[in-house]
């Protein structure tokens, strides 16, 4: 909960509208990627600990669905964090497209980390999954931060990457499920 709690240690993102979003941590700043690659190194140790003579696990999904605010993936005020850090990286980085800079940012400064520490721990294949879809058209990801190609260029731990795939009835335009899916046994 002290991360939760505090906002200072631990920045928010910033969307376009200069608005910080509490439930959305800023991966531009060494104290969250330090918690977050500590967490998952310790995670990775205990996987050993239990997993190392029965070899039961086999896989480890590193993350589900990236995005940085992980809602309204149309919107292009929420493609990524506009926090003083991630504009210092956008303009240090020459980055004129906020998809790209999303993309290569958490793939290279988080998702890279992370899975490098748990790698050395116990060599297991990551994975990610994705949203079914696309936000650009030279994106294959549907949600912003989600770019195979990026991810598997920057991330050298990554083995593979999937889509989640949501099959529903009938889709509307706002992409919820016009009828509810009837399971039959």
């Amino acid at each position: 909960m002290y991360i939760v709690e505090d906002e200072k240690t631990y920045p928010r993102a910033v969307d376009a509208d200069s608005a910080a979003h509490h439930n959305a941590a800023s991966y531009d700043y060494e104290p969250i990627i330090d918690r977050e690659v500590r967490a998952f190194r310790a995670f990775m140790e205990h996987i050993k600990d239990v997993d190392s003579q029965t070899h039961t696990v086999i896989m480890i999904q590193v993350e589900n669905e990236i995005a940085i605010f992980g809602f309204d993936r149309h919107n292009p005020k929420l493609w990524r964090d506009h926090s003083p850090a991630a504009n210092k990286r956008f303009a240090d980085g020459g980055f004129t497209d906020d998809l790209k800079f999303t993309a290569w940012d958490l793939s290279y400064n988080w998702i890279r980390r992370i899975t490098a520490a748990g790698g050395e721990v116990y060599p297991l294949p990551f994975f990610h999954n994705y949203v079914g879809g696309k936000v650009a058209d030279w994106m294959v990801g549907g949600a912003p931060g989600e770019d195979v190609e990026t991810y598997l260029k920057n991330c050298p731990n990554i083995s593979f990457i999937g889509v989640n795939s949501y099959f529903c009835a009938e889709w509307r335009p706002d992409y919820s499920c016009g009828r509810e899916s009837q399971a039959t046994i």
